[in-house]
């Protein structure tokens, strides 16, 4: 009887974190479509200034402007992918170039007490990969490594280089073949 009622306990457990995933998918594709909206209104807002500016200086603000508005419509992407209502967009790209992009927002992440150390092989393969996943996936391993820190901070490295992997190596990962990767690595000096 004993094991019955655990097993019913389990499998409503398991029930009510379902349907809390549920719930979070449902306000997290909500708060990206508003998002969205808010992008649009922005950036409208700023062709339209963008036709009656005429100096120089006001120009590079506008265009500053754009490539924020540009930057931040990829976090609708990554929440929507979150919350699996968007499917993955692989393409070709050079992971050192988005690692670079969002380089900055990183260090912003990491905080003032933590280093950021960017170690880029200058030989990187190409890779097939959703960029916005792999920002979302890289800014979440930079935000617990600096959660693991001390007080008196310390240093996240980003790595990349190539890899070959060989069939021996892959016993864990089924369904992979082996052959050429691009590897990132992020350590920290951080506790646990």
């Amino acid at each position: 009887m004993r094991e019955r009622t655990r097993e019913l306990e389990t499998t409503q457990e398991t029930l009510r974190q379902a349907q809390n995933l549920e719930a979070v998918g449902q306000l997290t594709g909500g708060v990206a479509h508003d998002f969205n909206n808010l992008l649009t209104v922005l950036s409208g807002n700023l062709d339209l200034l963008d036709r009656q500016v005429r100096g120089a200086a006001a120009r590079r603000l506008i265009d500053a402007a754009h490539r924020a508005i540009q930057r931040a419509a990829k976090l609708p992407q990554s929440l929507l992918a979150f919350a699996r209502r968007q499917d993955l967009h692989p393409e070709t790209v050079n992971a050192n170039r988005l690692i670079k992009e969002v380089s900055e927002l990183l260090r912003r992440a990491a905080g003032d007490r933590v280093e950021v150390q960017l170690l880029l092989s200058a030989t990187l393969d190409p890779c097939r990969i959703d960029a916005a996943h792999f920002e979302a996936a890289l800014l979440n391993l930079v935000v617990n490594a600096r959660d693991a820190m001390p007080v008196s901070g310390g240093r996240i490295s980003i790595e990349t280089e190539n890899a070959t992997v060989g069939e021996e190596e892959l016993t864990a990962e089924p369904g992979t073949k082996p052959g050429r990767f691009v590897c990132v690595k992020v350590g920290d000096t951080g506790r646990a």
